[in-house]
C-alpha cells in the first residue's frame, strides 16, 4: 500500500487507539529513489555509512516509510517532517503536529511502526529463532525475579519465555526514552507468552506499573512483538486499543 498524503485529509487517531504498521521493507526497494528525496541530509549521511547495500537500502526504506506514515497524520508531505531529540534522546516530531508520538522497530527485511496521539509508545519485534545462549542472556540482562521465573520453566518453554521477556523489556525502555541507559535488570516483566499486563514492577517507581500498558502484538508465526503504551489517565475501565493500518502478511 502506498500513501500519498500531501494535501489529503489527515488520518484520524483517537486518544485511546494505537495504530500499527507492519511492513515488508524488502518488497519496497524499488521506491528508494522516491524515499531518498524525502530524507533529511542527516538521514542520507547515516544511510551512506552502511557498507552493505542491503543494510543501506533497508535503512532508506525504513526511514522513508516512517516519514510517509507520519505525514498521513499531519496532512503534510513526507519530506516536510522534522525530527528532534526528546528527553533521553528519543526522536520526536518537531513542528506543526504536536501530540503525535511514534516508535519503530526493524527485524531483517521487516519493520513495525506504532503511532499514538497524546501518549508515549515503544515497540519491539524479534524474529523467533533457536537461541542456544538464551539462559546466558537472561543471567546477564534480566532481573532477579525474571531469572528465578526462567529457571522454573521446562527446557522446551524457555525459548518462548526468553523472546516474550526480551521484546517486552525492549518495548518498555524505548517507550520511556532511555534506551540502553535504563538497566534492564531494574524492572520485572512477565515471561508468560500472551500476558497482556506484562509490566510487573519498576525499581524505585511503583507508579510505573499503572502508568504503562505492556502487551504482546500478534504478527503471526515466526515473530514476537511487544507494545508499551503510556496510560495518561489510568482507569480500570479504560483500555488502549490497537489496530493494524498495514499488515504485510
Amino acid at each position: 500500500m502506498v500513501l500519498n498524503m500531501g494535501g489529503s485529509e489527515a488520518l484520524k487517531l483517537p486518544m485511546d487507539w494505537v495504530d500499527l504498521w507492519w511492513e515488508d521493507i524488502d518488497s519496497q526497494v524499488k521506491r528508494i529513489p522516491e524515499f531518498w528525496i524525502a530524507l533529511s541530509e542527516d538521514e542520507r549521511k547515516r544511510a551512506a555509512r552502511f557498507r552493505m547495500d542491503r543494510h543501506r537500502e533497508r535503512f532508506t526504506v525504513c526511514r522513508g516509510r516512517l516519514r510517509e506514515i507520519l505525514s498521513g497524520y499531519s496532512n503534510g508531505l513526507p519530506k516536510a517532517i522534522r525530527f528532534r531529540k526528546g528527553p533521553g534522546g528519543k526522536p520526536v516530531m518537531n513542528g506543526d503536529t504536536p501530540g503525535i508520538f511514534f516508535n519503530l522497530s526493524h527485524c531483517g527485511g521487516h519493520a513495525l511502526y506504532a503511532v499514538a496521539y497524546g501518549r508515549e509508545v515503544g515497540i519491539d519485534v524479534e524474529a523467533v529463532r533457536p537461541k542456544p545462549k538464551a539462559a546466558a542472556l537472561v543471567d546477564r540482562f534480566f532481573s532477579i525475579k525474571e531469572r528465578e521465573a526462567f529457571q522454573t520453566l521446562e527446557p522446551h518453554d524457555r525459548e518462548a519465555a526468553f523472546f516474550a521477556g526480551w521484546t517486552r523489556k525492549e518495548a518498555y525502555v524505548k517507550a520511556v526514552g532511555k534506551g540502553l541507559r535504563f538497566p534492564l535488570d531494574q524492572f520485572d516483566v512477565s515471561l508468560k507468552p500472551g500476558d497482556q499486563n506484562a509490566l510487573l514492577r519498576v525499581e524505585g517507581a511503583p507508579e510505573e506499573v499503572k502508568r504503562w500498558s505492556l502487551r504482546d502484538i500478534d504478527l503471526g508465526p515466526g515473530f514476537r512483538a511487544a507494545l508499551a503504551v503510556e496510560m495518561t489517565n489510568p482507569s480500570p475501565d479504560k483500555d488502549i486499543s490497537t489496530r493494524f493500518r498495514q499488515h504485510h502478511l
